[in-house]
């Protein structure tokens, strides 16, 4: 956390505010993480860095103010100023996204044996079924808000935090259903001194284009379900990401209830103006 910390100050210095990446799970998230990776070894795109899932913000005390959080030695810790740092995120369609979260806690679940948690989805033989289920029951649908669930075998629950929660007062928000992308993200980095990014342009990895329901789709019905369990993620989407989405019929979802936000948990401080240790480049 403090060489991070120590990064972005020189960065400012030198002229170059560092990017830091807020990944929401699902998201294509993996492909844009293999990006930055190739970029940050040219010397003028080295201020690009990137979190874990684990790093979101929240609300506090249900007011219009956020608070950056990072889970952090099996406990929730702030992390002040995150929400003045120059961040950026990239949104799906929540009924695509609860898709492919479908299919990684199936098959993450199976693939590592888990006893506990696994049969909350390896008992669904579609997603429509998992939508229900998570309509219903609340101890599978916490699983997928915050605090992460300290028990490891729920960790991979993580991919299904709502993206609204890395959408920060100054953070950039791009779609990954927009055609242009590649070009947007190249001239967004480049805004930062990394032009190499205009030459080297941004693609996804091959299981993401295979994972946007391309062989599963969902009714209007379980998208309306989606989209109230999920109703900031709907707005974000409608506001940021409908007019480059292909026309939906499920679009005007009826009847959206709002859910309780999170409380913040109260844990140790992690020091002003660093991200925590720990942090992925």
């Amino acid at each position: 956390m403090k060489g991070l910390a120590l990064f972005i100050l020189l960065s400012r210095l030198l002229g170059a505010d560092t990017i830091v990446y807020l990944r929401p799970g699902k998201t294509g998230s993996s492909s844009v993480v293999d990006y930055m990776k190739i970029l940050g070894k040219y010397g003028r795109c080295a201020n690009l860095r990137y979190q874990f899932h684990d790093t979101v913000f929240l609300p506090v005390n249900n007011s219009s103010y956020v608070q950056g959080w990072h889970w952090k030695g099996g406990r929730a810790r702030p992390i002040d100023g995150l929400e003045n740092w120059t961040t950026f995120t990239i949104l799906r369609d929540p009924c695509e996204r609860i898709v492919s979260i479908f299919r990684h806690l199936r098959h993450w679940n199976n693939a590592l044996g888990y006893k506990v948690g696994g049969e909350i989805v390896m008992d669904m033989s579609n997603t429509s079924e998992w939508i229900e289920r998570l309509n219903t029951n609340n101890t599978a649908l916490n699983l997928m808000r915050w605090p992460w669930p300290r028990n490891i075998n729920f960790r991979n629950y993580v991919v299904g935090f709502p993206q609204s929660y890395y959408v920060g007062p100054n953070t950039r928000v791009f779609c990954l259903n927009d055609k242009q992308l590649s070009a947007k993200l190249g001239s967004y980095f480049a805004e930062y001194s990394c032009e190499y990014a205009k030459k080297r342009p941004f693609t996804l990895h091959a299981n993401v284009n295979t994972n946007v329901s391309t062989d599963e789709t969902i009714d209007s019905k379980h998208c309306d379900i989606v989209h109230r369990i999920y109703r900031r993620d709907y707005e974000l989407w409608q506001e940021h990401c409908a007019a480059t989405a292909s026309p939906r019929a499920d679009e005007a979802a009826t009847d959206i209830q709002e859910l309780p936000r999170w409380p913040a948990a109260s844990a140790g401080r992690v020091a002003s103006g660093g991200l925590p240790a720990g942090s992925r480049r």
